[in-house]
């Protein structure tokens, strides 16, 4: 059985989407989640000092949130492209139609 989206869900969705972006706060909340993955880092690594993980284990998760750093840095440098152009202007450019 196929669960369908309710139509509380597509309210939220449409009310996130016609939020005005503004670039400032965006990159700002980026730059907080990318300091939040640093912090992760650092703990994966005290984590395997401390012998509670393998080098391998290490490793993985350290790469993976090395990737994500790297998107979010992409992201804060193509920061126009996510934000309304006119920043009184909310983005609405997205169409949400249930299934």
């Amino acid at each position: 059985m196929v669960k369908l989206p309710r139509i509380r869900d597509f309210i939220i969705i449409q009310q996130t989407i016609s939020v005005p972006v503004y670039k400032k706060h965006f990159i700002s909340k980026l730059t907080d989640s990318d300091g939040e993955q640093q912090e992760t880092q650092h703990w994966i690594e005290t984590a395997f000092d401390c012998g509670y993980l393998t080098a391998e284990l290490r490793d993985d998760l350290i790469g993976n949130y090395e990737s994500v750093g790297r998107m979010l840095n992409s992201m804060i440098n193509k920061a126009d492209s996510f934000c309304s152009q006119n920043s009184n202007k909310p983005i609405t450019d997205y169409q949400i139609t249930p299934v």
